[in-house]
């Protein structure tokens, strides 16, 4: 299995090869697969197969879902492909038929994962014309459904003929089996049409008694079905399954079955699993009956359910997908994702202590936040640097939603507490809401794409409203307010009115800047192409539309940021080189933007000719390669090596700079790996000149987000390879180093938000987080100042944006698994 999946993800889990396969194509060429999160152990599951062919059906259903589990399995390889029984149709398998059938309903369809090494397997190689590994399949198991009974000697062809042509072949010999998988995951075959017919459910209870766990997959023919309107033979098969599961005293996880020949995923209350899949239509389709009313998913189509195991640690779950497949003309049959949903184990995922105190509820006082700091770090120990990383990033969200964030939805980073409890917190309008309200809705979309936890979900759908208000509040399309506040008169910089349909008057601060547009732009893209397939739709269609809505200002106004007819003083990103100084900056940024435009265009037919504008200027910008100058021309300043310039501003500058030229990479990735574009390392090593450059000035500055940024680009060796071409190796060790200190950085990050009397110190060495006072956004900060205490904290309070948005990177990267983090951060990982 460790060979087949090295020659087919070219090295690591991490890559996607073969993505572009088309007939008399050359070999295929490995693209990079950073998007794709990581899985310790795959299964592919479907049931029903066995459609029998005739003169005049070709078994085309059984055919179409076979191109679809390879063109998934090439995607991301799996471990096992398992059947849910029904696998030959109508009366099971005969011994006068045996070889046609094999041919017809395992070779032909499966071609990409049989293994044809078994003493009779040139009696069937043929059917599998594009076979040049004959052992190269992974272990394919498979239970046996009530039409494989049907005809005497049927299951014992399955069992002990079928292995002599395809060698992978399993069917258990007893009523339930175990297969344990070295990731923990315990696979327990059950034969449910003996259980129907002879009882025996000790049988299973047994098998997960002696299953080893810590995760179990059970996987039989007849599914579950204890609803009123059950038949008597299912409610009993049913209820005396869940006694078993019950008795064995262990968790099931995952039920899988068939059967039902449409797909349905459905939660099951105690004792049964947490999940119920269905894959019955693995050739043929019924529509799901009004048992499936109230399942998560029901969907009557060809397709197939795959299970994944990720993360590490307290942070594994399985991850249920399910998919439909979607003939072409071409013949192909892509794999459409149709949902997936988490499954946990609850003794291990949360990192809530059970020493620690209830959070205040309704007061919101500065006094009642230190009391509760205090107690919730003493029940980790009294020091921050050595409580979790992932109950840091809990404990900052909480903090978010419970003093930032306005009834609109946006966050205010900074705010005053009240002294009293006759008072209301006061949102801060100088801290660029909107700039960092864009960074947030990045961390929580890594989030989402991590945990796909409904609650983070819900706080997308908020950000996104909140986000959408800053454009609202300028009465201007695709135009954003740096910020806007409740109140009756001007606040600080928020000087220009805004009344909303309810009467409530709002102040807003214009004069939106490039940063700000940038930030936005990288929350919306982020959000799309790390978890834009798990979002409902409306909630896609409004990123979508609210994305281009922001660069088609930039384009209607020369890419100048226009507020009431005049360009704003920083909203410059015309990005032409014979220019200003800024023009390099510009250039990166202003490519990112379009690119993310052009990749997630609104779905509206009235949108279409913006969607022309788009493609024409991102064609012009990628044609005239305005991101990178070549180095025998001598231009004052190169668009890659921006972030060197002694004309870069500070840190803010740069993080923008890097923010941009990393969605850049990302953006190229997702079109690689969607099919959209063919591979073009050339491209490549221009477009990440700018991260190479600008990383040789960051290098040190204890800056976590932008050390993981770069760290992510380099794990992936096919990237690394284009990117670095000749320094790869050092470079490498480099940014291993660099994620150490990331990840010792977020270590240091203070529990305590409030910010304390003192003053700025300037300093020779980049410090500490835990050096300098809590700042809105750390990685925009000067590294090089030190913060000297003259007094207690006050009540003015920051958020964390920058630690969520640098954490949870990390995370979905899956760059916590680096095995050098287990030496030294091993006690703040899990």
């Amino acid at each position: 299995m460790i060979q087949r999946k090295f020659a087919t993800a070219c090295s690591t889990s991490l890559l996607l090869c073969g993505a572009l396969l088309v007939a008399c194509a050359p070999p295929p060429v490995a693209v990079p697969g950073v998007l794709r999160a990581p899985a310790r152990f795959s299964l592919l599951m479907v049931g029903d197969t066995g459609q029998a062919p005739s003169w005049r059906r070709k078994n085309s259903g059984q055919r179409a879902v076979g191109r679809s589990l390879a063109l998934e399995d090439e995607r991301a390889p799996v471990d096992a492909l398992v059947f849910l029984g029904d696998n030959f149709y109508p009366h099971g398998l005969r011994a006068d038929a045996l070889v046609p059938r094999i041919r017809a309903n395992i070779v032909g369809p499966y071609c990409n994962f049989v293994a044809l090494d078994g003493p009779r397997a040139p009696e069937v190689a043929s059917a599998c014309p594009a076979s040049s590994d004959a052992s190269r399949g992974p272990p394919l198991y498979a239970v046996l459904g009530n039409h494989d009974y049907n005809t005497p000697g049927s299951p014992e062809l399955q069992r002990h003929a079928i292995p002599l042509f395809v060698s992978n072949w399993r069917v258990p010999d007893g009523v339930a089996e175990v297969v344990e998988f070295p990731a923990g995951v315990s696979l327990v075959l059950v034969d449910s049409e003996r259980l129907r017919r002879d009882g025996a459910y000790e049988w299973v209870e047994r098998a997960l008694r002696r299953s080893e766990g810590p995760w179990r997959i059970l996987a039989a023919h007849h599914p579950l079905d204890v609803s009123p309107g059950a038949a008597p033979d299912d409610r009993a098969y049913s209820e005396a399954l869940l006694a078993a599961v019950r008795d064995s005293g262990v968790a099931l996880h995952v039920l899988a079955a068939g059967h039902e020949h449409h797909l349905e995923v459905r939660p099951f209350p105690p004792p049964g699993p947490q999940l119920h899949v269905i894959a019955g239509s693995g050739s043929s389709v019924r529509k799901p009956t009004e048992r499936s009313a109230d399942a998560h998913v029901a969907r009557g189509a060809l397709g197939f359910a795959r299970i994944d195991l990720q993360g590490t640690g307290s942070r594994q779950r399985l991850l249920v997908s399910v998919f439909e497949s979607v003939s072409h003309w071409n013949g192909r049959a892509e794999p459409s994702h149709v949902a997936s949903f988490e499954v946990r184990d609850a003794n291990r995922s949360s990192a809530r202590s059970a020493a620690d105190p209830d959070p205040p509820q309704g007061d919101l006082r500065a006094q009642t936040l230190r009391e509760y700091q205090r107690a919730w770090l003493a029940a980790r120990g009294d020091d921050a640097r050595n409580v979790s990383l992932r109950a840091k990033a809990e404990f900052f969200s909480w903090q978010i939603a419970n003093y930032h964030t306005t009834q609109e939805g946006w966050v205010s980073p900074r705010v005053w507490l009240p002294r009293s409890n006759d008072e209301s917190v006061q949102f801060d309008c100088g801290a660029d809401q909107a700039t960092w309200n864009g960074a947030l809705l990045a961390a929580l979309a890594y989030e989402y794409a991590t945990e796909k936890s409904p609650r983070v979900l819900e706080r997308i759908a908020t950000q996104l409203d909140g986000l959408r208000f800053f454009v609202k509040a300028t009465g201007e399309s695709g135009l954003a307010a740096r910020c806007v506040v409740r109140s009756d008169e001007p606040f600080l910089r928020a000087v220009h009115p805004y009344r909303d349909e309810n009467g409530v008057l709002y102040h807003y601060r214009g004069d939106s800047a490039k940063g700000t547009y940038n930030q936005m732009v990288l929350g919306y893209a982020t959000l799309l192409v790390v978890a834009g397939d798990d979002l409902p739709p409306p909630l896609r269609e409004r990123a979508r539309t609210d994305l281009n809505a922001l660069v088609l200002h930039l384009i209607e106004h020369d890419f100048r940021v226009t507020e009431r007819g005049k360009p704003t003083r920083y909203g410059n990103l015309t990005p032409v080189l014979p220019g200003n100084l800024g023009v390099p900056f510009n250039a990166q940024v202003a490519y990112a933007m379009l690119s993310a435009a052009k990749a997630f265009p609104p779905a509206s037919p009235a949108s279409q000719a913006d969607r022309e504008r788009i493609e024409t200027h991102f064609a012009d910008l990628r044609g005239k390669r305005i991101y990178y100058e070549d180095p025998l021309r001598h231009w004052l300043i190169r668009p890659q090596r921006a972030g060197t310039s002694v004309f870069m501003s500070d840190m803010n500058d740069r993080n923008h700079l890097v923010n941009a030229a990393f969605l850049g990479l990302l953006l190229e990735i997702h079109r690689l790996g969607n099919g959209e574009a063919e591979a073009d390392p050339a491209f490549f090593y221009e477009l990440g000149r700018t991260l190479y450059w600008s990383m040789s000035v960051l290098e040190g500055e204890k800056n976590s987000l932008v050390n993981f940024m770069w760290s992510t680009l380099l794990r992936d060796p096919v990237l690394s390879s284009w990117l670095l071409p000749e320094e790869r190796d050092r470079l490498r060790s480099k940014a291993d180093r660099e994620l150490l200190q990331g990840v010792e950085q977020l270590r240091r990050f203070t529990v305590d938000r409030l910010r304390p009397a003192g003053y700025e110190v300037r300093t020779e060495e980049p410090q500490w987080v835990d050096a300098y006072r809590p700042d809105s956004y750390q990685w925009k900060a000067n590294p090089r100042l030190r913060w000297q205490v003259t007094g207690p904290p006050d009540n003015y309070l920051t958020s964390a944006i920058d630690y969520l948005h640098a954490y949870w990177l990390m995370r979905y990267f899956g760059l916590d698994a680096h095995p050098d983090l287990a030496h030294e951060h091993a006690d703040v990982l899990p």
